[in-house]
């Protein structure tokens, strides 16, 4: 009786196990052929929301983590220009990162337009983008503006608590890119 009762919880806590995996969205630090221009700019293993920045930060915290040139700052917002290394095109492929700030100086939106000079790429690093995505935070669902959007969570950077945001990809209409948008949305549950 006393193994049927041990088959019974192994067999049990093995089910458990695998339910709970099923719906847990966690990077396993795998990507199929990144884009080399996502892994410029990414970095996977960043617990952040993007490049080491987290929301709830405020602009001068946001100065010290962002390595990117910084382009221009104001009361609401920073905008910064990260470059991609010249190949042999004639075009410059960069990206435009902006963050942008409440009436309290606290980081709630992030934008991020990328500028590549072939639409071969663009299709290649939205791929590794959705990949990335829907690995952390699962499928994502397709806004009335044609986004790709994900519902995510991450640690305050301050408070340590929990926080909903949001991330959207598209790409930029009439030009050879994409954009993301990340918009914090609430505390999570």
């Amino acid at each position: 009786m006393s193994r049927l009762n041990n088959t019974k919880s192994a067999l049990l806590l093995l089910c458990c196990t695998l339910l709970f995996a099923c719906k847990q969205k966690v990077f396993n630090g795998q990507l199929t052929q990144p884009s080399p221009y996502f892994t410029q700019l990414i970095d996977v293993q960043d617990p952040a929301v993007l490049r080491g920045v987290s929301f709830g930060l405020n602009a001068e915290e946001v100065k010290d983590v962002e390595k990117a040139k910084l382009f221009e700052a104001a009361p609401d917002h920073l905008f910064y220009e990260f470059t991609y290394a010249k190949d042999s095109t004639e075009f410059s492929e960069y990206v435009n990162i902006s963050y942008y700030f409440d009436e309290t100086d606290v980081l709630d939106v992030i934008t991020m337009d990328i500028f590549l000079s072939d639409t071969l790429q663009v299709k290649e690093l939205q791929r590794t983008f959705t990949e990335f995505y829907t690995q952390q935070y699962g499928q994502s669902d397709r806004d009335d503006y044609q986004y790709d959007v994900w519902d995510a969570t991450h640690k305050n950077a301050k408070s340590g608590n929990k926080e909903a945001f949001s991330i959207a990809l598209k790409p930029i209409e009439h030009e050879i890119g994409l954009s993301l948008e990340f918009l914090r949305t609430r505390k999570a549950d």
